[in-house]
């Protein structure tokens, strides 16, 4: 059975694995506005998520593989509560286009990898860029960081051949 409509704006917690590959309704649009806590790969693979809106959340962090692989992701509306991006948090989301990184802290190892479509971001608050968080971010022209930058990896942004602004 396929999941059709989904209604998250009041939840507050969602598990490791919850909705992983299960949303299959075109043009899904989810709001998780009362988030507080997510787990590991909450929704990997839910191919047909396209907007995800967190901005009045209280996340803190967005966890391993929690939006991996949704090949459809266009948006996603972080609040400024979070500080931390996990490890392929959000990989291989071919759609990508709008999101608001300004106050995360932290860009753990490929957070961002084969986001193709992510043409520019900006890391106002980033102290730390582990390897490979935007590898192969093939259109990613401009990529815009603050002055608290402490860490940066090796490879962080490698074969991003179309970034013209550092």
């Amino acid at each position: 059975k396929k999941l059709k409509d989904i209604n998250l704006s009041n939840v507050e917690h969602i598990g490791k694995n919850a909705f992983n590959g299960a949303i299959t309704t075109t043009n899904t649009e989810i709001d998780l506005s009362s988030l507080k806590t997510m787990g590991d790969a909450a929704f990997s693979g839910a191919t047909y998520l396209r907007v995800v809106d967190m901005e009045t959340a209280t996340l803190t962090e967005i966890p391993e593989k929690a939006f991996f692989g949704c090949a459809r992701l266009f948006t996603v509306k972080l609040p400024t509560t979070v500080k931390i991006v996990w490890d392929n948090a959000f990989a291989s989301n071919s759609c990508l286009v709008n999101v608001n990184l300004e106050n995360v802290e932290r860009f753990k190892m490929n957070c961002f990898s084969e986001c193709v479509n992510l043409t520019s971001i900006t890391l106002t608050n980033a102290t730390e860029i582990r390897f490979e968080a935007f590898f192969q971010c093939t259109k990613l022209a401009s990529v815009t960081i603050g002055d608290k930058l402490q860490v940066l990896y090796l490879r962080a942004f490698y074969s991003n051949n179309s970034l013209t602004y550092f």
